[in-house]
């Protein structure tokens, strides 16, 4: 099935987001690999990675618990803290498992990508008149001064085509961007598939000592999401990857209680 108009707005915006939070990974000596794929199971916003206040583990939280202090309390989330090396772990054991049937993986990324290309057709095509317009302004405000400057352009006419133009261009320049962002958000590379290719047949010939940066975009190649679920037995992250129809289920050791500062 291809992908609607506003699931690749939404995966525009999340990668838009990840971009600009994984730029700043180095400034953070605490490696997260599930950083901007997990949501809280209980109201949906996305969790954060972060150190505990004491002891040497760092967790997973939902965001609303940024706000307690700072709004009385006041939509605040009481879902508990995930351990971060548990549930990157149980993910990337679910991961590695997946990556054994390597053939069936690579052709289920072969056919994803066909019907992404067809689905950001007419995106692109969008995009090419957008870029289209933005030049014809350019030539418009060109031609309005040349005309002023040979007083056959009056000054009120000329601001107001100004800004009638400035107006029309940041519209444009918006919708570049979005439509920019949702084609990135569509697009699946023959390099990204050979990556992972290449990746499972390490998996496979039993060579898993992976870095974290290797194992991080391995995740984001497979657009890897998760919504964290509590159980009887524990929490359980339920999510999906690129192939469609085979969700992710990966369940998640019971966390220890802490006592978090928020």
């Amino acid at each position: 099935m291809l992908l609607d108009d506003e699931t690749l707005f939404y995966a525009a915006q999340e990668r838009l987001k990840e971009n600009k939070r994984f730029a700043r990974r180095n400034n953070n000596v605490n490696q997260y690999l599930l950083r901007g794929m997990l949501k809280c199971g209980e109201c949906g916003n996305n969790m954060t990675g972060t150190p505990a206040p004491q002891g040497s583990y760092c967790y997973y939280r939902c965001s609303k618990k940024l706000w307690r202090k700072s709004n009385g309390g006041q939509d605040y989330c009481g879902a508990p803290l995930l351990r971060a090396d548990k549930a990157d772990a149980a993910m990337w054991k679910e991961i590695k498992g997946k990556l054994l049937d390597w053939e069936n993986l690579v052709k289920g990324l072969r056919k994803q990508k066909e019907e992404m290309e067809k689905a950001i057709n007419p995106l692109t095509e969008q995009l090419e008149w957008v870029e289209s317009r933005l030049a014809e302004t350019k030539t418009e405000l060109d031609k309005a001064l040349r005309l002023h400057l040979a007083d056959n352009l009056a000054r009120e006419s000329l601001d107001r085509i100004i800004a009638e133009r400035r107006q029309e261009r940041e519209g444009l320049e918006r919708t570049r961007a979005n439509l920019l962002g949702r084609i990135e958000a569509g697009k699946i590379s023959d390099e990204d598939i050979q990556t992972v290719k290449d990746f499972a047949k390490k998996i496979a010939q039993g060579l898993e000592n992976a870095d974290f940066e290797s194992k991080r975009r391995l995740f984001e190649i497979l657009q890897v999401q998760g919504r964290v679920i509590q159980t009887d037995d524990g929490q359980q992250i339920k999510g999906s990857w690129l192939i469609p129809k085979r969700d992710l289920i990966v369940d998640v050791s019971s966390v220890p209680s802490i006592t978090a500062r928020l």
